[in-house]
């Protein structure tokens, strides 16, 4: 990973620039220190998760090695964006979510590693009534494919809501349909 070494001021300067969906501080929110990581995700920034991880990285690192206090940018996007913006220079890390994707980004040379961080969970949700009648004893490829029946039985009543917006829930949600042999 590298990181470019610039203010929020003269950023601008330096193309590929994308704004900041937020910019965090640790505890040196009053310093305005420079940003000298992006990092390019959708899910962990929106969640908080990201917050939290990148406030207790600074105010640890300038702790334990006495170093200048610095400020990391959270750029939201898509993994398809995360993959362009890492290609581009705009961001230096990604959040993702897709080993096949990560792997492509390594063997065409925009990124040099991969690391396995956690593993997001996925919840398939539905009013209490269970029109689609789905059995949550079974798995979640049996699960879709009931919900396809279900649609079939009862269009009106049953309805499944794709995100897609090319995001990792996304692609995983197009998995498991052509799984079960539909068209997402």
């Amino acid at each position: 990973m590298a990181s470019v070494d610039f203010s929020p001021d003269d950023a601008r300067n330096h193309p590929p620039y994308i704004e900041p969906e937020l910019v965090y501080y640790g505890s040196y929110k009053d310093d305005k220190p420079p940003i000298r990581l992006r990092i390019a995700t959708g899910g962990a920034g929106q969640s908080g998760l990201l917050r939290a991880l990148a406030d207790g990285f600074i105010d640890d690192h300038v702790k334990e090695t006495g170093c200048k206090t610095f400020a990391i940018a959270w750029i939201k996007c898509d993994t398809a964006g995360s993959f362009n913006n890492l290609a581009s220079g705009a961001v230096d890390l990604s959040i993702t979510y897709l080993p096949a994707a990560e792997a492509i980004a390594m063997q065409q040379g925009f990124t040099d590693r991969s690391v396995y961080a956690w593993r997001d969970h996925f919840m398939l949700v539905g009013p209490t009534s269970n029109p689609a009648k789905l059995n949550s004893s079974t798995n979640v490829f049996d699960l879709f494919g009931q919900l396809l029946r279900g649609a079939v039985e009862n269009p009106t009543a049953v309805r499944f809501l794709s995100r897609y917006d090319k995001s990792a829930t996304n692609v995983k949600e197009a998995f498991i349909w052509t799984t079960i042999g539909q068209a997402p």
